[in-house]
C-alpha cells in the first residue's frame, strides 16, 4: 500500500513538473506616442510578470535596426515582475515608429512584439531676459518700395529707426546681398530716445525688377541682425 501511495504521489510531481510552464503577462506593449528632444534619454520601460511556474526565459530578436537597443533581465523566476528596456537614438530629429520582436520561451508566446512611437525635436532656445537697460534698434519700416525708377535715376532707399533703449546704439557695419547695393549708416553712437537714417543706394542702371537685401548689425543684445529691404523697378533707358 505504501509504494502504491508513493508511486502516486512521484506520478503526481512528475506530472505537475511536466506541465510546468512559464507564463508571460505584459503590463504595456505599446506606449502612447512620446515627444523626446535631440539628444534626451530615449528610453522606454515595458513592465511584465511571469505568473507561470517555471523560469521565464525572454532574448531579443536582432531587427537590423541600429537606432533601437533592447536590454533584457536575466532568467525570471515563477511569479516575479521584471522590465523590458528599450532604448531610441535621439541623436537625429523627426518622427519614429519601430517594432521590436521579444522572443520567450513561453508556450503561445514565444514572439512578442513591442512599438516605440514619437518625435524627436529640436530643444527649445533659452531665451535671454530683455534687460531695459540694453540698446534697442527699432526701424520705423523694414521694407521700402519704389513704383518706378528712371534707367539711371535716385535709386537711394532711405530706413529710419531709434533707439529705444536706454544705453547708446551702435551699427557696427552692414551687409549686402548684391554688390549692386551700397549701404550708408551712422558710425558714430546713437544716444537713447535719438534717430538715425540707413540709406541703400541700389545701381539704377540695371534694368528690371529690384528684390534686394540688406543686413544690419548693431550692439542691440536682442535684435543684432536686422534685415532691411527693397523693392522696385528699373524703367528700360527706351522707355524713358
Amino acid at each position: 500500500m505504501k509504494r502504491i501511495l508513493l508511486f502516486s504521489v512521484l506520478s503526481c510531481a512528475l506530472h505537475s513538473s511536466l506541465n510546468a510552464q512559464p507564463v508571460l503577462v505584459m503590463d504595456l506593449r505599446k506606449p502612447d506616442p512620446d515627444t523626446l528632444t535631440v539628444n534626451s534619454d530615449g528610453y522606454f520601460f515595458f513592465p511584465f510578470r511571469n505568473t507561470g511556474d517555471r523560469p521565464l526565459v525572454l532574448s531579443h530578436m536582432a531587427s537590423g535596426d541600429s537606432t533601437v537597443s533592447c536590454q533584457l533581465p536575466d532568467t525570471v523566476p515563477p511569479g516575479m515582475s521584471n522590465m523590458i528596456l528599450l532604448h531610441y537614438d535621439t541623436r537625429v530629429p523627426g518622427k519614429f515608429k519601430k517594432k521590436i520582436v521579444i522572443r520567450t520561451n513561453a508556450p503561445g508566446q514565444r514572439r512578442v512584439r513591442l512599438q516605440l512611437e514619437g518625435v524627436v525635436a529640436n530643444p527649445i532656445p533659452e531665451t535671454r531676459p530683455i534687460n531695459p537697460e540694453d540698446p534697442q534698434i527699432t526701424f520705423t519700416s523694414t521694407v521700402v518700395s519704389k513704383d518706378t525708377i528712371p534707367f539711371g535715376g535716385n535709386g537711394t532707399f532711405v530706413f529710419t529707426f531709434k533707439n529705444t533703449g536706454k544705453s547708446p546704439l551702435l551699427i557696427s557695419h552692414c551687409s549686402a546681398t548684391c554688390s549692386c547695393l551700397v549701404p550708408t549708416y551712422p558710425r558714430e553712437e546713437i544716444p537713447r530716445g535719438a534717430t538715425g537714417t540707413v540709406w541703400i543706394r541700389y545701381d539704377s542702371r540695371r534694368v528690371g525688377p529690384i528684390h534686394k537685401s540688406v543686413t544690419v548689425f548693431s550692439n542691440d543684445p536682442d535684435n543684432p541682425e536686422v534685415l532691411l529691404y527693397i523693392k522696385g523697378y528699373v524703367k528700360n533707358e527706351d522707355d524713358q
